[in-house]
């Protein structure tokens, strides 16, 4: 729980100090922040330091005891999960509306991030009425979050719209990575593969790259979406994925420790529903 109240708190700082920076130092023509300002490069050094220090405060709490389970599906998780169904299903019904009503070109990238949301949306409903288990059909859905996230980084990478330098460019392919991990990690459940160390990085350091990647962009537009492969759909989409992993953190700091027994003394009394 104290990992979740420091991501939350250093995400919104984080999106915060990247708007005014933005607002006041970037050069909306080529995407890049004016040459000579300082205030941007201590960002992005304290950003790295950021998430460094995240992953290793993940890693030493995640000594503490196994994690031989994924977390419960609390109210807060149901919520995201709904989100995040719902803007990738938007997502892509508004590709098809594009593509087969207004008859406009699709990239390989079009059919294939419609293709891989649709299997995706029905993970995430899944987790609303079904019990996280190692069925074959549900594990196989929970790859689709990946696939994805793979195919708008390909996207992404490959944009000669956008200056290799271009920052938010690079915020956003790191951004994606990050969500690819974590997303590996439910999959890792559902094959009762969990790993508390690789679930704690995973699930701190991806929603504050997610939320500084895609925020700024939804409330700055005009200055941050330039190139072919941005789209104000997909930022959404990455935010709700960033809420619902923040709702996987949440859960797992609520519920009780499956090891809490061994805290407690031998000659105690004493069990652990």
């Amino acid at each position: 729980m104290l990992l979740f109240c420091a991501v939350l708190i250093l995400s919104l700082l984080s999106v915060g100090i990247r708007i005014l920076l933005t607002m006041n130092y970037l050069d909306a023509h080529y995407g890049v922040y004016r040459s000579g300002e300082i205030l941007p490069t201590v960002y992005h050094i304290a950003l790295f330091a950021i998430v460094i220090a995240v992953v290793a405060a993940a890693i030493l709490i995640s000594k503490r005891g196994s994690f031989d389970a994924p977390p419960p599906v609390g109210d807060f998780t149901i919520f995201a999960s709904c989100i995040s169904a719902f803007m990738l299903a938007a997502s892509t019904l508004l590709s098809l509306y594009y593509i087969l009503i207004r008859r406009q070109p699709a990239s390989i990238y079009d059919w294939l991030m419609t293709i891989t949301s649709i299997p995706a949306i029905i993970f995430f409903l899944s987790l609303i009425k079904t019990k996280l288990n190692s069925r074959a059909t549900l594990a196989f859905m929970s790859f689709f979050p990946i696939v994805w996230c793979a195919v708008l980084l390909i996207r992404v990478y490959f944009d000669t719209s956008l200056l290799i330098t271009n920052p938010h460019k690079t915020l956003h392919q790191l951004a994606l990575l990050a969500a690819m991990v974590y997303f590996l990690n439910e999959s890792r459940f559902l094959l009762s593969k969990s790993s508390r160390p690789l679930f704690l990085a995973a699930s701190t350091t991806a929603p504050i790259l997610l939320l500084s990647s895609s925020l700024p962009a939804l409330i700055q537009p005009d200055l941050l979406l330039i190139g072919s492969s941005d789209s104000y759909i997909d930022y959404a989409v990455e935010c709700a994925l960033a809420v619902f992993i923040l709702s996987r953190l949440f859960c797992a700091g609520a519920s009780r420790p499956e090891n809490a027994v061994k805290d407690i003394p031998a000659d105690t009394d004493a069990s652990i529903e």
